[in-house]
């Protein structure tokens, strides 16, 4: 079952804040950690949009490992991949556009993938051992289909009988200042007020109104797990609980944590 759900940003400044806005974005990190340390988990779903990238589709990594740098030490987590087969299964039957997605070997040391900033930098302060299942959906999905998915996400989680935790990896806007990749538009301070308003007013079925045009100016990474998010709540309805917003550089960064309604 779902037992813990959270909206984690991917920012480096959270590991190592120099400025007043980050380092209160840490410390609203370090208070997600401690809500988390309450729930003795098995698994931790990741959302990210910085893993296997495919088309129009769902990637659900299937690989046995991880391996990478977190917290400036080489790790290497172990994949569930009992749900991940199980879920891959539960979307065949609703016809949802999703693979499975293994690297090298079917199985043992030699089957496994990058551990991408998406996940690695939410779980430098999440992770305490557990399995995890990294879930990448493609930008090109029809919102309704995204929140399907969520909804048979749930479902396929309930359906395992195990404890896990959901991080819904996610950076705003990133179009805030002229100085940034992507430059600048007044979309970034519409989409992220927008995303704010929604955690701090529990009003979540209010983002998937957000217009294209909008989405297309703020340039965020974070719409598509959002819409994947909705879905899980439609299951099981959970109401936010907000932490803490800003935008020290370019892009904007939210922490929040679910609780059951």
């Amino acid at each position: 079952m779902i037992n813990f759900m959270a909206v984690s940003p991917h920012g480096d400044e959270l590991i190592d804040p120099e400025d007043p806005e980050s380092k209160k974005l840490n410390e609203a990190m370090k208070r997600l950690a401690i809500v988390k340390s309450s729930y003795d988990l098995d698994t931790l779903v990741v959302l990210t949009p910085h893993n296997i990238r495919i088309p129009d589709y769902f990637a659900v990594i299937t690989c046995q490992y991880l391996k990478g740098e977190m917290g400036g030490h080489e790790i290497q987590l172990e994949t569930d991949r009992q749900l991940a087969y199980s879920l891959l299964n539960e979307v065949k039957k609703s016809q949802l556009p999703a693979v499975g997605v293994n690297f090298g070997a079917l199985e043992g040391d030699l089957s496994s993938l990058p551990l991408d900033w998406g996940t690695s930098i939410p779980l430098n302060f999440l992770y305490k051992g557990e399995k995890v299942l990294l879930i990448g959906p493609a930008r090109e999905i029809k919102r309704e289909i995204l929140t399907r998915f969520g909804e048979v996400l749930a479902s396929a989680i309930d359906r395992a009988q195990e404890r896990v935790g959901i991080i819904i990896s996610a950076d705003n806007a990133h179009t805030h200042e002229p100085g940034g990749p992507y430059g600048y538009s007044p979309m970034a301070a519409l989409y992220d007020n927008e995303i704010v308003e929604a955690f701090k007013g529990g009003e979540l079925s209010r983002i998937s109104s957000i217009s294209d045009q909008v989405i297309e100016g703020a340039k965020p990474d974070s719409f598509w797990q959002f819409m994947v998010m909705l879905g899980i709540i439609n299951y099981k309805p959970m109401k936010p609980v907000y932490l803490y917003y800003a935008h020290p550089t370019y892009f904007g960064m939210l922490v929040a944590y679910f609780k059951n309604a």
